[in-house]
């Protein structure tokens, strides 16, 4: 039976976090970071950044972390590295947020560049699904269709479709 690694979500001070020693995401395009930033500032952070303590800070704690001990850490005033979610924090220093929302762990995944790709690879457009979603409220309170929707703001009746 597997089970999960314990971890707690809160909210750290941008200065705590630190970019990890390997980043698939090395050369982020400003343009996509200010959409990005541009994004969490309409509809706030919609997914936490996967945040562990370096291992200087595990030397006083047990092997085996349990879930107070992850709070003792957050609460504390130590650097954690991100293995997910450098451009989130990146777009909240845009949007000179003090704070961003992390998922705590005891320790980075068993191998941090395939965790890295698989949340880059997995993760839908957040843009399209944004898109997506203006549509849909947009439909639901005006009671018309969405590709109405679309010609009225400019858009070619194929953006649903895409």
């Amino acid at each position: 039976m597997s089970t999960n690694p314990p971890s707690v979500v809160e909210y750290v001070r941008l200065g705590r976090l630190r970019p990890p020693e390997t980043d698939v995401r090395q050369s982020r395009d400003r343009a996509q970071v200010r959409s990005i930033a541009e994004s969490m500032e309409r509809s706030g952070q919609l997914q936490a950044a996967k945040v562990y303590p370096p291992e200087t800070v595990l030397d006083d704690y047990p092997d085996d972390l349990d879930v107070q001990d992850l709070r003792t850490i957050a609460a504390s005033e130590c650097d954690l590295v991100v293995e997910d979610g450098w451009t989130r924090r990146e777009a909240a220093r845009i949007n000179n947020w003090k704070q961003l929302r992390v998922e705590l762990f005891a320790d980075a995944s068993d191998d941090t560049i395939v965790a890295q790709l698989e949340a880059n690879t997995e993760r839908i457009d957040m843009a399209d699904y944004e898109t997506m979603e203006a549509r849909k409220s947009w439909a639901d309170e005006t009671g018309k269709d969405p590709d109405e929707g679309d010609e009225e703001n400019g858009k070619d009746r194929a953006t649903g479709a895409n």
